[in-house]
């Protein structure tokens, strides 16, 4: 079955009394409000699923956070929840799953987005040679923005 662990993950859900999010099938992914991303998480996590990466996106609307989880026998399943141009963070599935935890540092780095209730939020990529404010994955950073010398410890 093609959405085979997709919809094992919105049964998941299910069952520990969370609304069943919207299975959207071009991409095939599972669409998760912002307050329930670490409710996915444990969920996924209580049911054995691999956690294989975690990134962002910045969409036409805000910014994305997708994660992908695997399960030997079911394939790989994809989740996504949305933010708002103005949001700051997001939720940290770090708690969950420890290999989330530079993959989340990334997100920070490059987009500006703080994982909320992550044990470590120091800069993962960025060095002295970075300005505090530069996020180079967001639209709005000039590719050409040359990067002055920041005194800093990395």
């Amino acid at each position: 079955m093609r959405f085979a662990l997709h919809q094992r993950l919105i049964a998941l859900l299910a069952e520990n009394g969370i609304a069943a999010p919207a299975l959207m099938v071009n991409p095939p992914y599972v669409h998760i409000p912002v307050g329930q991303w670490t409710a996915l998480a444990k969920s996924a996590k209580e049911a054995t699923l691999r956690l294989v990466a975690v990134w962002a996106v910045q969409e036409d609307d805000g910014f994305a956070i997708h994660a992908a989880f695997a399960h030997k026998d079911h394939g790989y399943a994809l989740a996504k929840t949305k933010l708002d141009f103005d949001a700051s963070s997001f939720p940290s599935i770090t708690p969950h799953y420890v290999a989330a935890a530079r993959m989340e540092r990334v997100i920070h780095d490059l987009f500006g987005l703080t994982p909320e209730g992550h044990p470590d939020t120091r800069p993962w990529i960025k060095h002295e040679h970075w300005p505090q404010h530069a996020f180079p994955l967001r639209k709005e950073f000039a590719a050409a923005t040359a990067m002055p010398r920041i005194e800093g410890r990395y």
